[in-house]
């Protein structure tokens, strides 16, 4: 437990060295400044702190806003509207809980903040992070589970699912729909205002720009037709290209008027891309499927050189390893989902695992839910992720490579393997890659 000292001034910045017998300090208050690029707002002044060569072993609860910039080692609770700021030479290894998280340093454990998490450029989070609002300075690093937007209301989901039932799905065919009343199959009426209290049909308060209204015939608006971005946007950085992505445009054509609805992203954490859904109702959740198996491939080889006869107790088969890793990965309840981004990530797996994987991902998406996929059309030269740039737009951005191309899957062979789904659409664009929409 810490000792409350007196509030220091926004603008204070810089560390002084605390006292030898005490954990507590006014010291290396945050400074007010704004970070360099601008993208997240300024700290708040600390009402507590942990100095920089303090270190801590067990629980630390508080209901006062603190600064960690030394070691915590156990668990991390702040109650009420505290707000936890953890300082670029803090360092903590505990399950993090606060109204808001603003990461200057490093975390190990899970984070949750109750309103927002704030990762800074210098920010490094290693663990699941569980939030409203999410914020990602470039040049932080985020490794694990992100679940990020508000939580899908109860009432809501089960309507929406009823919606879905009764055969109103997202993708523009619903039937018995008027322009300004939708009937339902058992002679019920929902007016638009009701659907707006619920959520669906036009979405709700939270959404803006992405939802359009219901037209008389299934398909009167054209899948390519643009729907307006939310959040800013950015010119894209050197290392950076964009490309016209019409598999995006009929993706969220598949989803409008779903209103409030659950995406999962198997790609990195970008802010682009969690902005972009969260902004129109979606709780996103982002899993980065490729460096958790590279993770998992780098444990398991050193597990079996420091124990010689694990090669006799582990299923050393490529169906084998592709269980062991899905034991620990993509662990969400049944009919979770009602979107994921697979991105081309299959394209880089053991063609076991991603057997597997996609049988799990048809567990994992409600009816009626929609799969984004990409494929090479030939074994890509270099190494790409992608991130929503707006309605019709991806960026691509050239990294480092992750996991070496294993397959090149043909046509018939992505059929069987989404034998469970029906393919709605595929386009092919001039750097050979297939876009293609799957839906259960």
């Amino acid at each position: 437990m810490w000792k409350k000292e007196d509030l220091k001034p926004e603008g204070v910045s810089g560390t002084t060295a605390p006292p030898a017998n005490s954990a507590s300090s006014s010291s290396s208050a945050p400074a007010s400044t704004p970070s360099p690029s601008g993208g997240l707002p300024s700290l708040s002044p600390a009402a507590a702190c942990i100095s920089q060569g303090i270190k801590i072993k067990g629980e630390v609860t508080g209901s006062e806003d603190l600064f960690v910039d030394g070691v915590v080692e156990g668990k991390l609770s702040l109650t009420t509207n505290s707000c936890l700021t953890i300082g670029p030479n803090g360092s903590v290894k505990a399950d993090v809980i606060a109204r808001e998280v603003i990461v200057r340093g490093k975390i190990e454990g899970k984070v949750t903040g109750r309103d927002r998490v704030q990762l800074w450029s210098t920010g490094q989070v290693t663990g699941e992070v569980q939030t409203d609002r999410l914020a990602i300075e470039d040049g932080a690093v985020l490794r694990g589970k992100v679940e990020a937007g508000r939580q899908t209301n109860k009432t809501t989901e089960i309507k929406a699912s009823a919606y879905r039932d009764q055969g109103f799905s997202g993708n523009g065919n619903r039937q018995g729909c008027g322009h300004d009343t939708l009937e339902l199959r058992n002679g019920g009426g929902l007016t638009m205002s009701f659907l707006h209290k619920l959520g669906l049909g036009m979405g709700n308060g939270t959404s803006r720009g992405i939802s359009l209204p219901l037209h008389s015939n299934s398909r009167s608006r054209t899948p390519g037709g643009p729907i307006s971005a939310v959040g800013p946007t950015r010119a894209p950085e050197p290392h950076e290209s964009t490309r016209v992505s019409n598999g995006l445009k009929e993706f969220l054509w598949n989803l409008d008027g779903l209103g409030k609805g659950t995406l999962l992203d198997l790609g990195p954490a970008w802010q682009t891309t969690l902005n972009f859904f969260i902004e129109r109702g979606f709780r996103v959740s982002s899993e980065d499927i490729l460096r958790g198996w590279k993770a998992f491939l780098t444990e398991e080889e050193t597990r079996l050189r420091e124990d010689a006869g694990a090669c006799e107790t582990l299923d050393m088969t490529p169906s084998g390893r592709a269980t062991r890793f899905l034991a620990g990965n993509l662990q969400y309840p049944r009919a979770t989902f009602d979107a994921v981004l697979l991105w081309d990530l299959l394209d880089y797996l053991e063609p076991a695992l991603v057997k597997q994987m996609v049988a799990n991902l048809a567990e994992l998406l409600r009816p009626g839910g929609v799969i984004l996929a990409m494929f090479h059309s030939k074994k890509p030269e270099g190494f790409q992720r992608y991130r929503v740039a707006d309605s019709n737009t991806l960026q691509v951005i050239s990294s480092a490579v992750i996991c070496p191309a294993q397959k090149v899957y043909q046509n018939r062979e992505i059929q069987d393997l989404f034998a469970r789904f029906r393919t709605t659409k595929s386009f092919v664009g001039r750097d050979q890659l297939r876009e293609t929409l799957f839906i259960k």
